[in-house]
């Protein structure tokens, strides 16, 4: 969805840009007027496939290349840009958080085929049919853009990407003359678009399904659905352009690989534990030790200590991100009835002898959540993962352990 080069690439790459164009670093009232461009240029849009590896490029890259021989212009106009010198943590706390401050960002084109052959990714690029006049239009408004503080954004997984600024662009300048193979009123949604591209990531999806809320699942126009790099080469691939002379032509021209994969590069995934299978093999686990607590009449006290433990805290980490960062597409989160930092109440009231008692009555609570949901897996409007289901069921049969095992205390 975004890329980051390294400091020193981006400051020599920066150096050259000012010098031959002179415009990424003028204030806002001393934008430059821009050459205008040849009738020889050509713009066009450049796919990346996904990276196997790296979080940030799970869903691909999408930018603009311009290119212009008369002007001796060939630059790729890149979206998502950040500072790898910012710390992993940091980085990724600042995403979290929906403060990650990204910019649009110009390279060459040999500099940004040479970053995805590196990278051993496929890079693919596809000719515009745009007129001469819409050309300029969209040159001009990038320009613009990137004199002034217009080129700085908040990234949005949805809204604010890489792939979503050149959609919005070419969408505003072609306006009706773009058309669609399909109703456009057909509606998706952003998580089910997420999710075909992260196939290969069950872990990746288990994150998604667990800190995105309900909003991610609300049915959304195409436009927005357009917000990944593949679904946006798919469709413009079978969409045509409205001619000045009423007649229709694809609207992308040409197709070219730039640079394919390498299969003896390629690094296989060899995490074979899904978040499913770790899920079941947890709650046999669970399960075993609980029916051998009943066979032999006796309560391992610990089991439920580190279980409402480790939840409890990961539930605390979950209502920090949900509650504290409080971005449009966490809340509401139907599984904020599962995890969450109460559970470390649990820990403390067993803890206590005299507060004992209260835990009856909050395991109650939690109980009845907690078969709400597994209910809600049937008429709740968001989509829960499979995967907290056994979770859920080691929640519950410890829950339900520790409720019988008080009462028997206090009978």
């Amino acid at each position: 969805m975004f890329t980051s080069l390294n400091l020193k690439i981006r400051i020599s790459q920066f150096a050259i840009i000012l010098c031959i164009l002179s415009i990424f670093t003028l204030p806002a009232k001393a934008v430059k007027e821009i050459s205008n461009l040849s009738n020889q240029a050509e713009l066009s849009l450049l796919i990346a496939s996904p990276h196997p590896t790296k979080i940030e490029s799970f869903f691909g890259h999408a930018a603009l290349r311009i290119n212009d021989p008369i002007l001796n212009i060939d630059y790729v106009l890149n979206y998502g840009m950040f500072d790898a010198s910012t710390p992993t943590l940091v980085t990724i706390s600042q995403l979290l958080m929906g403060n990650l401050q990204c910019e649009l960002f110009a390279v060459s084109f040999e500099e940004f085929v040479k970053i995805f052959k590196d990278e051993n990714r496929r890079l693919t690029e596809y000719v515009l049919n745009l007129s001469q006049e819409e050309k300029e239009t969209i040159w001009q408004s990038i320009m613009y853009d990137a004199q002034t503080n217009n080129r700085f954004y908040v990234f949005d997984f949805f809204n604010e990407n890489c792939t979503t600024f050149p959609r919005d662009i070419i969408h505003k300048v072609l306006n009706e003359k773009l058309k669609y193979p399909f109703d456009t009123t057909t509606t998706n949604s952003y998580r089910e678009i997420a999710h075909a591209q992260v196939l290969n990531h069950p872990w990746f999806i288990f994150f998604i399904d667990l800190v995105f809320g309900l909003n991610i699942d609300k049915q959304i126009p195409l436009q927005y659905i357009l917000y990944v790099p593949n679904e946006l080469q798919k469709a413009w691939s079978n969409s045509e352009v409205i001619n000045n002379d009423g007649s229709k032509s694809p609207f992308l021209e040409i197709a070219s690989l730039i640079n394919e994969i390498d299969i003896s590069k390629t690094i296989q995934d060899m995490n074979r534990i899904t978040p499913i299978i770790f899920a079941i093999v947890l709650f046999c686990i669970v399960l075993l030790l609980t029916i051998f607590e009943f066979y032999h009449k006796k309560y391992f006290r610990f089991i439920d200590l580190v279980i409402f433990g480790i939840v409890g805290l990961f539930g605390l980490l979950f209502y920090v991100i949900q509650i504290g960062y409080a971005n449009w597409y966490y809340m509401p989160n139907w599984n904020m009835l599962w995890l969450h930092p109460f559970y470390l109440l649990i820990v403390a009231f067993m803890l206590s002898p005299s507060l004992q008692k209260l835990t009856v009555y909050f395991n109650i609570i939690n109980i009845l959540a907690i078969v709400f949901l597994f209910g809600g897996f049937f008429f709740l409007p968001q989509h829960l993962n499979i995967s907290i289901l056994p979770i859920m069921g080691v929640l519950l049969i410890r829950l339900v352990t520790l409720t019988i095992n008080i009462k028997k205390t206090f009978n």
